[in-house]
């Protein structure tokens, strides 16, 4: 039997390490990984991305633009739009960690934006809801079982960061400026596959002109290769939003599950996947086709050249920062298990996280 990921093989393969030896070298990992990354492998495969780059650079996108593309990164004098107050950068953060109680969930996150003449400040707030099964009958075991069967599959099923994408679209639909930064994908796939979350982004990609910042390319195979395998100052167009969704779902034996709004499969064959490199390290972009020639041009200008290793737009970089110095995760447990304690010592015990009582 074929199997997608040999587990045999990996298992066979794994190196037993003693106490002395993890304290003189780890185990051996730090030169198992050097040697991993840096291996003939490695190089052929970043040899190949970059053929297939260059093979496919001169083809043009529906807009007329050459798919492989040199740009001056961090030049704001190409780019007015950002000095004038015209780009925002959106980003939310879990104020609470996902709080998987023995009733349901405790969902909390923190939202903002901020432009180069308006602050964090103006427009920051948050969402927090509570995520309860009801509908739980007394009169037989049998609802009991049901109960909490529909308890585990409900709770299972929520994801605390689609909850925060879709506010941090929310925000950008009801803050004034027409350029938009945002923090991740343009479009997360978990809020594709429902119905409330297609009609937002069909509502934000008419009215806003958008961009999705990929801070890290681990998640996509293909775009961490391209990533690697670009020169310093490139962008590269890899493939569509439609394209990538296409690709996971034959991995996986699975349908899209989206394929009958009409109106989103369009957008989705029209927003357009790609990587680029300011300097050493490659980073992802998602951003509408209409969007590209605006969008691109004020990304690459906002580029912070000066944050070695991050060298996102300087906006993004400047949020993320601020939005997280606000809202302090630890401060607000401790302000629930106090809340808790006061409540009944039993619900205490039995709802705080097990890590809590480790020390």
């Amino acid at each position: 039997m074929s199997n997608r990921f040999d587990f045999e093989g990996l298992i066979n393969r794994s190196k037993r390490f003693s106490r002395d030896e993890f304290v003189a070298n780890f185990g051996g990992i730090v030169e198992d990984v050097s040697a991993m990354l840096a291996s003939d492998l490695s190089r052929k495969a970043i040899a190949e991305a970059r053929e297939y780059i260059e093979s496919k650079g001169e083809e043009l996108l529906p807009n007329q633009m050459p798919r492989l593309q040199r740009y001056d990164f961090g030049n704001l004098e190409s780019a007015s739009e950002l000095l004038d107050g015209k780009v925002a950068a959106v980003d939310g953060t879990p104020v609470l960690p996902l709080q998987k109680y023995s009733f349901g969930q405790a969902l909390c996150v923190g939202i903002g934006s901020r432009s180069y003449v308006r602050p964090l400040e103006d427009v920051l707030h948050g969402y927090t809801t509570q995520a309860i099964v009801r509908g739980l009958s007394h009169e037989k075991s049998e609802d009991m079982k049901a109960f909490f069967t529909q308890l585990e599959e409900e709770i299972a099923g929520i994801s605390l960061t689609a909850y925060m994408r879709y506010f941090e679209s929310v925000h950008a639909l009801e803050i004034s400026e027409p350029y938009i930064f945002c923090d991740g994908t343009l479009i997360y796939q978990w809020l594709s596959n429902i119905e409330i979350g297609r009609n937002l982004y069909k509502k934000l990609l008419k009215e806003k002109k958008v961009i999705g910042v990929i801070k890290s390319l681990k998640e996509s195979v293909l775009l961490s290769w391209l990533g690697r395998a670009l020169k310093s100052g490139e962008v590269f167009f890899a493939q569509t939003f439609y394209e990538h969704v296409e690709r996971q779902s034959t991995a996986q034996q699975r349908e899209i599950q989206w394929l009958n709004d009409q109106e989103f499969v369009q957008e989705a064959k029209q927003i357009w996947r790609g990587v680029f490199k300011p300097r050493q390290k490659a980073f992802g972009f998602e951003v509408h086709l209409d969007h590209i020639a605006p969008m691109l041009r004020i990304m690459v200008a906002d580029c912070q050249m000066n944050h070695l290793g991050h060298e996102i737009p300087f906006l993004l970089n400047t949020v993320d920062k601020e939005i997280r110095n606000f809202f302090k995760s630890k401060v607000l447990q401790t302000q629930i298990a106090a809340q808790l304690s006061d409540l009944s010592e039993n619900i205490f015990f039995e709802e705080m996280e097990e890590r809590l009582f480790r020390e």
